[in-house]
């Protein structure tokens, strides 16, 4: 147990950095994720979309800049969101928004396969529904109907 507490103790800057961190990680998630799902088309799961690329149209310099900034910002994220899941805060969610930063081949198809876990769905349809947005739709209509019927009882429960 004194071997515990040392360690506590000789690296006391890093846990409080941590913590802070954590702290506004969580806190940023909090915000930033109800507008982002608000913000998904209702179609998001189902529709292919071609996303047009904005960076082609800047100068090189700048979408390298800009490229390698959101990478980084991924990057940060994804592993501030590991630590999230043995400390306190959202690590599972923001594992997914630095995952969304990153730029990778088929990035939008793999999102798309995990927002349409149940779970996840239901959470996101849950989100949607609080700020007067419809549920999104998802490819399998069996799904579509369970997450509309739990979504409505847990609305009735709650009004």
């Amino acid at each position: 147990m004194e071997t515990v507490l040392e360690l506590m103790k000789e690296y006391e800057n890093i846990l409080w950095l941590t913590g802070i961190v954590s702290m506004f990680t969580f806190m940023g998630t909090l915000i930033v994720l109800p507008i982002m799902v608000a913000r998904l088309p209702v179609d998001y799961l189902i529709v292919q979309k071609e996303k047009p690329d904005t960076l082609q149209k800047r100068h090189p310099v700048l979408r390298l800049i800009i490229l390698v900034f959101r990478n980084l910002m991924g990057i940060l994220l994804i592993l501030a969101g590991i630590t999230m899941l043995v400390l306190p805060g959202e690590g599972i969610i923001t594992i997914l928004i630095g995952f969304a930063l990153l730029s990778f081949p088929q990035k939008e198809s793999a999102i798309k396969r995990i927002v349409q876990q149940k779970r996840i769905l239901r959470t996101a349809n849950w989100i949607r529904i609080k700020l007067n947005k419809p549920p999104l739709l998802s490819p399998e209509n069996d799904q579509n109907a369970i997450v509309a019927d739990d979504l409505a009882r847990i609305i009735c429960q709650q009004d």
